[in-house]
């Protein structure tokens, strides 16, 4: 019985360590995915304001590369859109008041 009692505990022992080391992985795993997507935001937001500078150029009228000038236009057709649809809200909202 002492053996069987004495195998029992070393096996919870045993366990229990598998288990902390495998929180303390997943706890780590966790942390570096968090600061993998931290920097991926700021790449991200880099791209955004860099895309912002090449449309700014665009439209003061700066020679740009026809791959940048389609998406510029693309970008001018969706402002367009913006327009319209901010006419028909503003047409609503004073048809109601």
């Amino acid at each position: 019985m002492n053996d069987f009692l004495r195998g029992l505990g070393q096996t919870i022992t045993k366990t229990a360590s598998d288990v902390t080391d495998k929180t303390e992985e997943f706890f780590e795993v966790t942390k570096l995915k968090g600061q993998i997507a931290s920097e991926e935001k700021v790449i991200n937001q880099a791209y955004a304001s860099l895309g912002e500078m090449l449309y700014k150029e665009y439209e003061n009228g700066t020679v740009v590369s026809e791959e940048i000038a389609e998406i510029c236009k693309d970008i001018d057709r969706h402002k367009e859109r913006i327009e319209v649809l901010e006419k028909d809200l503003g047409y609503l909202k004073g048809k109601k008041g």
